[in-house]
């Protein structure tokens, strides 16, 4: 058998992989006629994996030597769960200098003094930032002048010179 005309062979190709194709893509048509006819789409996995973080930090190992620094300081401190080290702050929290408790009165007492103290301290801030940009602008401008003068003076000299 001679071999076939160059287009004829390019018609035949085509044809098998069109074939080849729509049987691969048959597989998909009832999907996507459940999904048109569908009121709404789910595209949530049907098995989802419940992770937590407590389930993932029960399943965390301690890998790189920084991490195994933190563990083991946090061992030595004794403070290895979360539950461990909120206790430790709630501790911390209510106890003021060793036993001297404070009732919560002292505590929002003292609270609003720290928020005062903050508030008053930004606005010094903002004062002084306030006052270093007009200083700025004030030496720019003096700047401004001694560079004119300096050019004034230059362009004198050469004007002179040109004269002699």
């Amino acid at each position: 058998p001679a071999p076939l005309d160059k287009s004829i062979a390019n018609r035949v190709e085509r044809k098998m992989a069109y074939e080849a194709k729509s049987k691969d893509l048959s597989r998909w048509v009832k999907a996507i006629q459940e999904n048109r006819q569908a009121e709404t789409l789910d595209f949530k996995p049907k098995e989802r994996v419940e992770l937590t973080r407590d389930t993932l930090v029960e399943k965390f190992e301690a890998t790189t030597d920084f991490e195994k620094e933190i563990e083991k300081a946090l061992e030595e401190a004794g403070q290895q769960d979360e539950e461990a080290v909120l206790k430790a702050e709630e501790d911390a929290l209510q106890d003021d200098l060793g036993a001297n408790r404070l009732t919560m009165e002292e505590y929002k007492k003292r609270r609003g003094q720290l928020a005062q103290i903050r508030a008053l301290m930004f606005y010094h801030e903002q004062k002084q930032h306030h006052i270093k940009k007009i200083k700025s602008k004030k030496y720019r401008k003096i700047r401004k002048k001694q560079r004119e003068k300096l050019k004034a003076a230059a362009l004198e000299a050469a004007v002179e010179d040109d004269e002699e």
